[in-house]
């Protein structure tokens, strides 16, 4: 294996912090407070955007989240050692791609929240690897999953993740697999019999696939290229990293595939849940960002500066484009 690549360069990591924020800041001044598309509502309870939440305090808090998000996912790389090498490359990656939406960064809603749902089931299954029981831990997951699709059905995407996850773990006996379905339904028990969640507040989703939608011109054009890239870039880069990491620590590997099978059902919910789209791109860059970040650090890349300057400038790019229209 050849010498792990780091990649220290503290201006690059600052311009792209800086490149966030006003990223981030100029599409709550030019899109406004709300988030089109995250008033799709939950299984029993208003969505995010319905919240009453001052409208620059729920920016600042979802501006905030992604940062968290960022730090979170890097200090769960260094603590599991699953994400190799390169650690400034994720800060650099992640907030821009994330950015480069503008409908993301408005305000607090379904993607952050989901992207946050994500990376505190990684944390929380991080140390179940082989477990001679994992029932706890996989109670609770389950229970965050299902509490979040009371707002917004795209959590529901977690559900096959995790089974697949828990496989992947080696922890997918009868018994989690029954912790697992009872933390989905205690929520709405207790809701339920406590009174909180009358039965007519409840609806079923009704998501439309990418085939049967009708596409708009206009700003989703420069969102598809985004997310396409994002798709084809991981796809790519999580196999060649993977031809690495399956040589080596078992729990490492394990530990991969959980971030890269959460990247493929945000992949999938996009495709089978066009109209809801945004719900799912923040996950999906999140996951594609730690695939770059193995890359730098599995592989001598060449001038990896440049790479992550012109990766970071066709996403500011796409994000100009779609403020402009």
């Amino acid at each position: 294996m050849p010498q792990r690549q780091q990649v220290k360069d503290t201006p690059l990591l600052v311009v792209a912090l800086i490149a966030y924020l006003l990223m981030s800041f100029g599409a709550w001044l030019r899109i406004g407070p709300a988030s089109p598309g995250d008033a799709i509502p939950g299984i029993c309870l208003p969505s995010p955007a319905e919240w009453d939440i001052i409208p620059i305090w729920s920016w600042g808090i979802n501006t905030l989240i992604v940062i968290l998000l960022t730090v979170g996912t890097i200090i769960y790389g260094r603590y599991y050692n699953s994400i190799k090498g390169a650690r400034n490359v994720l800060a650099i990656v992640f907030p821009v791609m994330t950015a480069s939406d503008p409908y993301l960064m408005v305000s607090l809603g379904t993607p952050t929240l989901l992207c946050a749902a994500s990376l505190t089931i990684w944390w929380i299954l991080g140390s179940t690897f082989r477990s001679e029981n994992a029932t706890q831990p996989v109670f609770v997951v389950a229970t965050i999953i299902a509490l979040g699709a009371m707002i917004q059905y795209a959590f529901l995407i977690l559900i096959p993740v995790t089974i697949v996850n828990l496989i992947a773990l080696k922890v997918c006996r009868w018994r989690e697999i029954g912790a697992f379905f009872i933390g989905l339904g205690a929520p709405y028990w207790v809701g339920i019999g406590l009174g909180l969640l009358p039965l007519d507040s409840f609806h079923l989703p009704t998501p439309h696939n990418l085939f049967l939608a009708n596409l708009e011109p206009g700003d989703t054009v420069p969102v598809l290229i985004g997310a396409g890239f994002a798709m084809l870039t991981g796809i790519l880069v999580g196999l060649n990293s993977m031809i690495k990491l399956y040589a080596g620590n078992s729990c490492v590997l394990a530990l991969n595939l959980t971030i890269g099978v959460t990247g493929i059902g945000s992949l999938v919910a996009i495709f089978l849940d066009y109209t809801n789209l945004e719900a799912y791109l923040t996950t999906l860059y999140l996951t594609v960002a730690v695939q770059i970040a193995n890359l730098f650090g599995l592989w001598r890349i060449p001038r990896p500066r440049l790479v992550l300057s012109l990766f970071g400038l066709l996403y500011i790019v796409l994000y100009i484009l779609t403020i402009a229209t």
